[in-house]
This record gives structure tokens, sequence and C-alpha cells, in this order.
């Protein structure tokens, strides 16, 4: 899929996201400076129009017994910069520093006996705004109403004179946030540029390598750790694959060979029908050989690629494992063994029996396999309050410490020369563990040389009034 070269460059893509976020802090920035200019602007002149009219007040005198009131400021000096009338509280006017065409005053509202002072914002003709204050005052006992205005030019002024610089410095800081936001965010993603450089240098012969990782702390050395670990199971992949090949290869050629050779010791001359039947059934006998070991292999392929979908029911274990050791029974009376169940106290599992029937089958065949005649295999069934285990008891040759960690492999044997000699491929103690694994539960195994083993299976109770879950996938792990 085609990328235009801005999405598809991290770097560049956190530099617009940096621009875009400062180009709204910068516009939230300047708003409310804006905002609180005018705020203080306003207050000030509000507080300046009270002190006008203040200063208003004093420049009335009342004369004589007509009550007239007499104006002794200068016009001239206030009209500059004030707009001011005074009238008494029903309209009268008394005095103003402007005339009708420059202003039409407003009538004084009928609720300035109820507002003793208040604010308003009036249009002049001009196109300007005019912010009013109106008193009601009292002079000599006389309730008189006094108006002091002053345009608020100098208010828009002022804030558009920041606005201008605010504007003028805005592009300037865009291009250096531009400038310095590509650098860092360059600085930034350079470990990743080494990252990705040393993983392009990883091939499937070089799985051994691993990435730097310079702080651990960070977001980029936990990448690093992830895709080390990545690696990690890579190349124990890879490993085990090519192991699984070259032993799968191995296995199948062993039978092979022995047909071949068979086969061309009897076409070398003739031979009676006693002969040929001997060498038919030697050679059937490998075919059955490979057939369990293709077997084998194709239940483990199936399993490392999740194509097995158990289906769970409610199962007695002991009445399972009864069932399950009298179908092996006739195996350990040839040997001159003896099979003895133990259930002392059994409980209800989640069970495949199909697939738990694999893992039971080869651990009990392979204590059958080991064991010596005239010896007893004990089977024991028991509970805990979480789980049920079944235990399978032999009297065998035991497994050494050292190889009891890896007796879970595929194709590990203890004794190679003998498993192969007596028909063992190595593949049966991991299907169990894979079988089991697909019940929640795990295998473990307690041995001594000379001493015998016991393998012990463990599988989670199932209760009564729960239902059995479609898999066990978060306790699931393959062998």
């Amino acid at each position: 899929m085609n990328r235009h070269p801005f999405t598809a460059s991290i770097r560049t893509r956190i530099t617009l996201w940096h621009l875009a976020v400062l180009m709204v802090t910068l516009a939230i920035y300047i708003f409310f400076i804006q905002s609180f200019l005018r705020y203080q602007l306003a207050s000030e002149l509000k507080i300046n129009l009270i002190e006008e009219a203040e200063e208003v007040v004093t420049l009335f005198l009342k004369r004589g017994t007509d009550s007239h009131f007499v104006w002794r400021g200068h016009q001239e000096s206030v009209q500059q910069s004030y707009w001011i009338a005074a009238s008494h509280i029903d309209g009268i006017l008394i005095y103003r520093n402007f005339t009708q065409t420059d202003f039409v005053l407003p009538p004084v509202p009928l609720a300035a006996a109820k507002e003793p002072r208040s604010f308003h914002t009036l249009a002049l003709p001009d196109g300007n705004s005019l912010l009013m204050l109106q008193e009601l005052r009292q002079i000599d006992g006389v309730d008189l109403v006094i108006r002091v205005g002053r345009t608020t030019n100098h208010i828009s002024q002022e804030l558009w004179h920041l606005l201008m610089i605010q504007g003028l410095f805005f592009p300037l800081i865009l291009l250096f946030a531009w400038v310095g936001g590509y650098f860092i965010a360059g600085r930034v993603l350079l470990p990743l540029q080494k990252i990705i450089a040393r993983i392009h240098c990883i091939t499937a012969n070089q799985l051994h390598e691993r990435l730097p990782i310079d702080n651990a702390n960070d977001e980029l050395g936990h990448l690093s750790f992830t895709v080390n670990e990545l690696l990690e199971k890579l190349e124990r992949s890879f490993s085990q694959m090519r192991q699984f090949t070259g032993d799968a290869s191995h296995e199948l050629r062993t039978p092979l060979a022995a047909m071949l050779s068979v086969g061309e010791t009897v076409l070398r001359a003739p031979v009676s029908a006693r002969e040929y039947q001997d060498t038919i059934a030697s050679m059937l006998e490998e075919v059955d050989k490979m057939n369990h070991l293709v077997g084998d292999l194709l239940t483990l392929a199936r399993a490392d690629g999740d194509t097995i979908h158990p289906v769970f029911e409610k199962l007695d274990l002991g009445q399972v494992v009864k069932e399950e050791t009298a179908r092996l029974e006739i195996l350990a009376d040839d040997k001159g063994q003896y099979l003895t169940v133990t259930i002392h106290q059994s409980c209800s599992v989640c069970l495949d029996r199909a697939i738990f029937r694999q893992a039971f089958a080869n651990i009990l065949h392979n204590a059958i396999h080991y064991a010596p005649t005239q010896t007893t295999i004990a089977v024991v069934v028991d509970a805990s309050p979480k789980d049920c285990w079944v235990e399978i008891i032999d009297a065998g040759p035991g497994i050494a410490v050292e190889h009891q960690r890896r007796i879970f492999d595929r194709f590990y044997r203890v004794d190679p020369d003998r498993s192969r000699n007596t028909g063992g491929s190595g593949l049966g103690l991991s299907i169990a563990q894979w079988a089991i694994a697909i019940h929640g539960g795990k295998i473990s195994l307690t041995s001594a040389v000379g001493r015998g083993s016991s393998f012990r299976i463990v599988l989670p109770i199932s209760l009564a009034d729960t239902p059995c879950p479609a898999s066990f996938s978060s306790t699931m792990s393959k062998g």
C-alpha cells in the first residue's frame, strides 16, 4: 500500500501534532490575554468614571432660594475626555457638556431610583461605543441623576496593538517550534532508527543477535526488550523446527532403511515361501512403526497450529482412569506385570476423552514398557479442594536428574539406542504434556535411578454448578 511521505514519517507527524497543540495553546493564550486585558481596562475605566462622577458632584453649587444649580467646572477641559450630564430624577436636564447633535442623551430610566449606580454601553453616531456611569446622588437634599461617560476607543486601540504584536510573533513562534520540534523529534527517534537498522541486519541465521537497551525504563527500552523476547522465541522456534525436522527425518529413515535392507536381502537369492512371509511381516512391522510415528508427528503439528479444538464434558476421573487402565491390561499381562487402580477420592473434571486418553495411555504404556516383569504398576486417583490428580507409579529403572528436565522434549531419549531398538520415538511424553496442558492441567515427574518413576497428572476440579469452559487457553502451553 502506497503512503504519502508526510503520513509515512513519524517524525513529521510528531512535529505536526506538536505544532497543532502549540497553535491551539497559543490561540487559547491569546484569547485569555485579550479577555483579561479587556476586563482590566474596562475595570479601570469604570473606576475613572466613578472618580469623575465624584468630581462632578463637587462642581455643583446651589444658590439662593430658587434651588437652581450652577456648574463651576471648565467645560472645555472635561469635554475633551468625558461626556457629562446631570438631571433631576424626573428627567429635567440641569447640565450637559455636549450638544444634542453630538449625542442624543437617553431618558433617565424608571429604575434609576432603585439602582443608585449602574453602567450602560451606548452607541455614538460615529460608530464608537460609550461606557456611561449613571448614579443617583443627593446634593443639598435634592435627588439628582449624574451621568458620566467615556468612549472605549482607547480600550480597542490597546487591544488592537496587543493583537498586532501577538499576530507578528505568532508565525515566528510557529516557525521556531517547527524547526525545534523537527530537530527534537529526530533526536528522540534516533534510537528507534538504530533499532530498525539493527533489525534489518538480523536474518534467520542471526537470531542469536539482540538489540542493545540503552535505557530499560523508557518506551524504546521496552520496545527493545520486547523485540529481544520475540527474537528469543523465534530462535527457539527455529531451533526446535530444525531439530524436529532432523529428528523426524532420522526416525523415518530408520524403518525405511530396515525395509530396504530386508527387501534387498530377499531379492538377492530365491527363498522359500516361509522366508517371504517373514520378510513381509518384518516390513509390515516397520510400516506400523512409521504409521505410529507419522500419527504422532501429525498430532504435534496440529497442536502447534492450534487446529485441534477439544470438546469438554464433565466426567468422573476415577471412572475414566479405570476404563483406560483396563484397555492396557493385556499389555501388562503379556509382560507378567500387575496393574492396580486405587481411588482414594474421585472427582469431576472437564475432559475431552480422546485427547486425555493420549496422555494417560502414553504414560501408562511407558511404565509397562520399562518396568521389569513380576512388578506392580500402581495407578492412584485422589483430589484436593481445587485439583484432581492421577499418579502412575512404576518400579522401572528410573530417570536420572540430569534427564528429568528434558524428558518432555520432542524426540528426547534417556537412552537413544535402547529406545530406538524397542520402538520408541521420543514423542509420547511430549504429546502427553500437550494433552494435559490443553485441559488446563500440568504433568510432573518424580524419579530416581533404580527406584522407579512416578508421573502425576493434575487437573482443575469441576464444580457441580459450573459448566465446562470452551477452552483452557489461559493455561495451555505447547510441549
